[in-house]
């Protein structure tokens, strides 16, 4: 999965050169084990061993560095800072029932700083998607002009599906998802692709699409992070997905490979 770019850190404090001071080792064992994990054959990344090894190990680090901004940001509710870690904790699929209680707690002061009001922003985005909300609508144009709006898919299954040229991890998953369209398109189900290319950047979208073979609909405002749709849903990261039903409800979110494959046989079974 892809991200957004990093956060800055600003302006050097005491409290955030005690932070980056406390962070700096989880942070070098996470780069050595991500070298580790580089240095590996190619037989051995497919080893399931290993890679569940260097994955536990990596969770262990994430976890570790979790608890001590947590930690942090519930001892300095008053400290500017405080927002400036609780954002840098919020750059993939958002974790309300962790962060709204750490949010809450903030200060004024330190909600109305630019990093507590982007929280709120991320915080409200969250919760307008998650599953079992209605999927906020949305218009863009595909590729020739042609405004494509999701209310265009009601009555169908449709995949929401964020992705770019650019980007490596989607680029892999088109197939799987082109193989999953193929088998349950006829049956109802859709897939809308949001593609997150850049200013300049049309032909390469239309590209990657002719060289992926992608028969779905496609739009884009070619703005890069900031494009309308992916604003709207809160993505930082890519490739994402929404799954939505008839009704325009979201029923399941970050669907890939066979996941996706066993969510729709449950809802499109063999006669």
């Amino acid at each position: 999965m892809l991200f957004a770019a990093s956060l800055s850190v600003g302006a050097q404090t005491m409290d955030s050169v005690q932070y980056m001071q406390k962070t700096a080792p989880i942070n070098e064992k996470s780069k050595a084990l991500n070298t580790a994990f580089a240095a590996l054959s190619e037989n051995e990344k497919a080893d399931p061993q290993k890679r569940k090894e260097l994955m536990a190990a990596a969770m262990e680090l994430r976890e570790e560095k979790m608890r001590y901004q947590v930690q942090y940001v519930r001892s300095s509710p008053k400290d500017i800072f405080s927002a400036r870690v609780l954002r840098s904790m919020t750059t993939s699929d958002l974790d309300t029932n962790l962060i709204v209680p750490l949010f809450t707690a903030l200060s004024p002061e330190v909600k109305a700083s630019p990093d507590g009001k982007y929280l709120q922003k991320a915080i409200t985005i969250s919760q307008a998607t998650r599953i079992g909300q209605m999927a906020p609508v949305f218009s863009q144009n595909d590729a020739n002009g042609k405004l494509v709006k999701l209310s265009d898919f009601k009555g169908k299954y449709v995949l929401i599906d964020f992705w770019a040229s650019w980007c490596g991890p989607c680029r892999k998953e088109n197939p799987n998802l082109l193989k999953t369209y193929k088998a349950f398109n006829a049956k109802g189900f859709a897939v809308l692709g949001v593609s997150l290319d850049g200013p300049g950047k049309k032909a390469d979208w239309i590209a990657a699409i002719e060289q992926d073979g992608l028969p779905w609909a496609q739009v884009s405002d070619l703005q890069y992070w900031k494009n309308e749709v992916a604003d709207l849903y809160g993505i930082h990261a890519i490739p994402q997905n929404f799954l939505i039903d008839p009704q325009g409800r979201i029923i399941a979110k970050n669907l890939r490979g066979e996941k996706l494959n066993e969510e729709l046989a449950k809802i499109f079974p063999n006669p």
